[in-house]
């Protein structure tokens, strides 16, 4: 028999082993009481190094603009832009970075990559937000391919968690599960990026180019996607609005 504080240490050490450290506590503390009949964790670990890395030697600080007006230094990564495109929407543009490929890409053509959407005002973000969630297929926004005249992104790391029960029934899914909980973490740096999820869930007794070239200065706040080439999967999805929150 264990006790309850037995448990959330055992399920957390495992998490943090699978994460690679990147989520330490998946458990709150008192999340797990002698009611509780079942934890179901689960644990992503996604680590990717760029097909074209950054060169470290030519991070520099520079100003981040947040929604809220105010502005923050933090290190900036760039890169030769040769070989860089983009692609340009009314109001935004988007990155792809490819990751560097393995032997899944070899085999059955799978591969990962980062895809980065800048709003083109500093405070942009918000309304092209409203924008691709009012049209989900990227193809069907117009669009044009062009060439880069110059690339900065920011180095970010940064978790999120939230209990997500109450979520899902508010979706209309009837679960009988009393908790659950979701933590998700992500560094990305000149060399790469580091990204893991995980998730408990306990139960309590219940049951063509073009000739314009454009600047991609990740200045502002801006949406990431980390997803496989082939299926579309999303694996991570976010927000950057503050890079030096860590």
């Amino acid at each position: 028999m264990f006790t309850a504080d037995e448990v959330s240490e055992e399920v957390n050490a495992w998490v943090e082993k699978q994460t690679n450290g990147l989520i330490a506590d998946l458990l709150p503390p008192k999340s797990v009481s002698p009611l509780t009949d079942i934890i179901f964790a689960n644990a992503l670990f996604f680590n990717g190094r760029w097909d074209r890395e950054f060169d470290p030697s030519l991070t520099e600080d520079s100003d981040f603009h947040r929604l809220d007006g105010t502005k923050v230094r933090v290190p900036f990564m760039t890169d030769d832009v040769f070989g860089y495109h983009i692609d340009v929407y009314p109001g935004f543009k988007v990155l792809n970075l490819p990751y560097r490929q393995g032997s899944d890409w070899r085999k059955d053509g799978r591969g990962f990559s980062m895809d980065i959407y800048l709003p083109d005002d500093k405070d942009g973000l918000p309304a092209m937000l409203e924008t691709l969630a009012s049209t989900p297929d990227d193809d069907k926004i117009p669009s044009h391919r062009a060439d880069l005249k110059e690339l900065k992104i920011p180095r970010f790391k940064f978790g999120f968690d939230f209990e997500a029960s109450e979520a899902l029934k508010g979706l209309g899914l009837n679960l009988p599960l009393e908790t659950i909980i979701h933590k998700s973490c992500i560094e990305v740096d000149e060399v790469g990026s580091k990204a893991a999820a995980a998730a408990a869930v306990m139960s309590f007794g219940a049951c063509g180019p073009a000739e314009k070239k454009y600047d991609f200065v990740a200045d502002h706040p801006f949406l990431f996607v980390v997803k496989e080439w082939t299926s579309g999967v999303v694996l991570f999805l976010g927000q950057v609005l503050d890079p030096s929150m860590n």
